[in-house]
């Protein structure tokens, strides 16, 4: 299935590609944190769960001795905070859509020129290149209105994640008032969400992380802190009429758990 897919793609490149700068991007549907990346067609639609390609890059990191300068996911709603927690260990950047993607994808062509002409560059500026060139793309073919695309500072993720479980800890806290857990729940239903999240197209369940910490910043003094260390994570971001207000990572939130 897609596991041993990319074990074997992965091992395969780190013998036969010695470059200083390395990058690797894996493609195809993605169903975001829960679904997860690189549905196998050959394996009865078989995907990379989370944990799967955790173990696939800890095998391969550990025998290159070495990280990836950037882990792109072209593919939908790979974009969240449950990826880059993973990515972390095997990578300094990370480039996702917090939203679906259009099936043509990222522009390879755009990438490919730039990677011709400026053969080593970091991730970060790659990373920048992906998102610009896919979103002119998107707008060449009239997509652009759900377009989102991120570069994520994998260094940052955990000072991300140290102070959005404060936060957490604060809204448990607040929960305990049922007025006060019924007025989170329905500030975060109004918040940036991807995917369709609906009767009719099924429920991700992935939802804009800073939209989340602003529509329940009243219940805790941890929210400053949260917004700040999720501003120094997304380096850089692009995204179209519809998620203007994207703060570059999802992470999952039950809107509905039928569905999902």
């Amino acid at each position: 299935g897609a596991y041993s897919t990319l074990s074997n793609f992965l091992d395969w490149g780190i013998a036969n590609y010695s470059s200083e700068h390395m990058g690797v991007v894996m493609w195809d549907h993605g169903g975001g944190s829960i679904s997860g990346i690189c549905f196998d067609e050959c394996a009865y639609f078989d995907s990379l769960s989370l944990m799967e390609l955790d173990n696939a890059l800890f095998d391969t990191v550990s025998k290159a001795g070495r990280k990836f300068d950037f882990i792109g996911l072209d593919a939908c709603l790979m974009g969240t905070l449950e990826t880059a927690n993973v990515l972390a260990s095997y990578a300094d950047y990370m480039v996702g859509s917090e939203e679906t993607e259009p099936g043509s994808g990222w522009d390879y062509t755009a990438i490919g020129n730039y990677l011709a002409e400026n053969n080593d560059a970091r991730g970060a500026e790659v990373g920048k290149v992906i998102c610009d060139s896919f979103l002119a793309a998107c707008k060449t073919v009239d997509q652009d209105y759900l377009t989102t695309l991120s570069v994520i500072d994998l260094s940052q993720v955990d000072n991300l994640l140290i102070s959005f479980n404060k936060f957490a800890k604060d809204m448990y806290t607040s929960a305990q008032d049922s007025s006060a857990r019924s007025e989170m729940i329905r500030a975060i239903n109004g918040v940036d969400n991807f995917g369709g999240n609906n009767k009719k197209e099924g429920y991700t369940n992935m939802v804009d992380l800073g939209g989340i910490v602003n529509s329940c910043a009243s219940y805790s003094s941890n929210a400053s802190s949260v917004i700040s260390a999720l501003n120094s994570a997304v380096l850089y971001k692009v995204s179209g009429d519809a998620h203007q207000g994207a703060t570059g990572l999802s992470m999952y939130y039950p809107l509905s758990i039928q569905g999902s």
